[in-house]
């Protein structure tokens, strides 16, 4: 969530994904997705940058372009984890357990476990929202 507010005051205006697994390769794990040309999968957990779309990685598909920029010897298991996860395609769809599409949702919604939204049910809110 830092992230996301230091690059809008830098002044870039791609928009923020946040998405939460639990369960399956990932286990109990947090990504940013920074929406630009190209996109990048973030992982401040495990320092993790990943050329990488929304639909990449929750669709399964193998991150090929991938960095570490450092992890602490504590956490490698746990690092390589999930770089072999992202890199082999291991993610699943049905192990998403959360989404947001942007910084504000992001914050405004976890802290409070309000993790009902997915891509499909945020579109069709807005949807509702515009036909009303």
């Amino acid at each position: 969530m830092l992230a996301g507010h230091i690059y809008r005051q830098l002044g870039g205006v791609a928009p923020w994904r946040f998405v939460g697994y639990y369960g399956g390769a990932l286990g109990n794990h947090s990504l940013a997705i920074l929406e630009a040309e190209p996109a990048l999968i973030l992982d401040p957990t495990t320092n993790i940058i990943a050329l990488g779309d929304f639909n990449a990685l929750t669709g399964g598909k193998p991150i090929s372009k991938l960095r570490s920029l450092a992890w602490r010897d504590e956490l490698k298991t746990y690092h390589d984890r999930i770089r072999s996860a992202l890199a082999n395609g291991k993610t699943r769809p049905e192990d998403l357990l959360y989404w947001f599409p942007g910084v504000e949702a992001y914050a405004r919604n976890s802290a409070a476990l309000n993790w009902k939204t997915t891509p499909a049910a945020e579109a069709l809110r807005q949807d509702f929202a515009q036909n009303q």
